[in-house]
């Protein structure tokens, strides 16, 4: 009996790491089908962008505040292993600006981008602490 368990076991190999990686970044997240078309439009540049080891879609939320949150488009993370939080905005108001630099400057270890698009270009604006 103990025979037949150990074929069975051994007789499936596992599939190679590199596939099962493959499978799960292809996988879109539940996130994904709330996107506008200037955040899906990003995220496809995004995952084009052969540096990012990984991105999220509305993947953490930073806590600035008493009963004050700021979840930003996405999030992503380098090969140098560097954090970096992407906010899209066709316009934006007061206090998306405020929440945006107030995250930068509790939370430096992570770089904090506006991006916009303008004539059909990407303006990406780093927020600075």
């Amino acid at each position: 009996m103990q025979d037949q368990v150990s074929a069975q076991l051994h007789a499936a190999p596992a599939a190679p790491a590199s596939s099962i990686k493959v499978a799960i970044k292809a996988k879109p997240s539940a996130d994904e089908s709330k996107l506008n078309k200037l955040e899906s439009a990003w995220l496809a540049v995004l995952r084009a962008d052969i540096t990012l080891a990984w991105v999220g879609v509305h993947a953490l939320t930073f806590k600035i505040g008493d009963d004050c949150r700021y979840t930003p488009d996405f999030i992503a993370l380098n090969l140098d292993g560097e954090l970096i939080a992407y906010e899209t905005k066709g316009f934006m108001r007061d206090d998306a600006r405020v929440k945006l630099k107030v995250a930068a400057r509790m939370f430096p270890f992570v770089g904090f981008v506006l991006v916009e698009r303008k004539a059909g270009a990407w303006i990406c604006t780093e927020i600075k602490s």
